[in-house]
């Protein structure tokens, strides 16, 4: 249930985008990096961790620069999402980008961290599930193809979202790899369900110095800061931190369910989460019109893809109790 939360949280967290008014992508996207970025994990970990610093300096080096290193990996890859699918369309950005996360976010922590559950039951219906996930994925990127006839498709857009779907999983690697980490976590007495939210302000501060870069190179080369005084701007403040609340919230949620899903948790959460994510925003999609008048061909496929994402869900969540 907490996997379904965060697959729901996941897919609704830029929905307040659309009632931001006056601003550009770039003011709403730094707002977001704020709070979700900074803010909200810096809390969490301050309220959730035992003497955060001393966990910190009590891990190596290495455990705490492989944790940036990742939050840096995807804070390109978040760019790189908003840039695929403006120039490819979102229905096939969200497919390419998403069946690569799900398939690399549970595949590699299954072969790096547990090999020896590929051959047995648990690695044969996480492979299955990720086989059904990856056509569900897939049919729905047919059905939005199909609905966005005018849109073309360009080569250049096509190996964007590629990259982005490389470096998407990287908050999943983080949880994975960060056990340095989270064993300091467990030395100065955090309990053990806590103690991988002290990965979460390495990981996503990371993210934001890429994010909130980005967004002030944009402001600063064409929307510039005034937006920021404009009347409405508190409201789109509020708007843009619901966003970040939403977004944050999904990652506490993942960690958690993945937790209780034993060792392979985070193999079997990942996909699992990302077909929820697709399932949301799809739903999404459909409750604000944008399905209306679609062809008949279209709501078929994303009929497919949806019933397909449904039984990879299923098939994953079966695979923690094997």
């Amino acid at each position: 249930m907490l996997l379904i939360l965060a697959g729901l949280m996941n897919g609704s967290f830029a929905t307040p985008m659309k009632r931001i008014q006056g601003w550009q992508w770039e003011h709403c996207w730094l707002v977001w990096s704020f709070t979700g970025l900074i803010v909200l994990p810096m809390a969490v970990a301050l309220a959730t961790v035992v003497h955060p610093w001393e966990v910190y300096a009590g891990a190596s080096r290495q455990s705490v620069m492989l944790i940036v290193l990742f939050g840096l990996l995807w804070g390109v890859s978040a760019i790189l999402f908003g840039l695929g699918v403006s120039r490819v369309g979102l229905a096939i950005g969200f497919g390419v980008i998403l069946g690569i996360s799900a398939s690399l976010g549970a595949l590699i922590p299954l072969f790096f961290l547990h090999p020896e559950s590929l051959l047995r039951p648990a690695g044969l219906l996480t492979m299955a599930g990720i086989a059904l996930l990856l056509s569900g994925v897939t049919c729905c990127g047919i059905a939005g193809r199909i609905r966005e006839t005018s849109r073309p498709v360009t080569r250049a857009g096509l190996v964007i979202c590629i990259l982005s779907g490389l470096g998407a999983p990287m908050i999943n690697f983080g949880l994975a790899f960060g056990s340095g980490i989270v064993a300091s976590a467990k030395k100065t007495g955090t309990l053990p369900e806590n103690s991988s939210n002290a990965i979460w302000p390495l990981l996503l501060g990371a993210a934001f110095l890429v994010n909130a870069g980005y967004c002030v190179y944009l402001m600063r080369r064409k929307s510039g800061f005034e937006a920021f005084r404009q009347p409405r701007a508190l409201t789109n403040l509020g708007l843009g931190s619901a966003m970040g609340i939403l977004w944050m919230g999904s990652n506490l949620a993942y960690s958690y369910g993945s937790a209780h899903l034993g060792p392979l948790g985070l193999a079997l959460g990942w996909p699992m989460m990302m077909g929820c994510v697709v399932l949301t925003a799809n739903g999404w999609g459909v409750a604000t019109g944008e399905w209306h008048g679609a062809k008949t061909r279209a709501k078929a496929w994303i009929t497919a893809g949806v019933l397909a994402l449904i039984a990879g869900v299923v098939v994953i969540g079966s695979a923690g109790k094997s």
